[in-house]
């Protein structure tokens, strides 16, 4: 999965240290984080690129005590 986030300087620079745990969080196979590249033709607003490979299917169960998920909704469902 692809990401662009765009923001205020210290909102993407709070969105990298986000993304970046979320890697080293064994949530996610593996999680990549761009740097922080101004926007063009504005001031003041930023992008951040982020690159996610979520686990196969049989290991999409999240750890829900540790991030605060309710068991009920514990499972990502795929369509397909």
């Amino acid at each position: 999965m692809k990401i662009r986030i765009m923001g205020t300087k210290e909102e993407c620079m709070y969105s990298q240290e986000f993304f970046r745990r979320l890697g080293m969080s064994g949530n996610v196979k593996c999680c990549s984080v761009s740097g922080l590249y101004a926007n063009r033709g504005s001031v003041g607003y930023y992008r951040v690129y982020i690159e996610i490979e979520s686990k196969t299917d049989s290991d999409i169960f999240v750890d829900s005590d540790r991030i605060g998920i309710p068991q009920s909704q514990n499972k990502i469902s795929r369509r397909g």
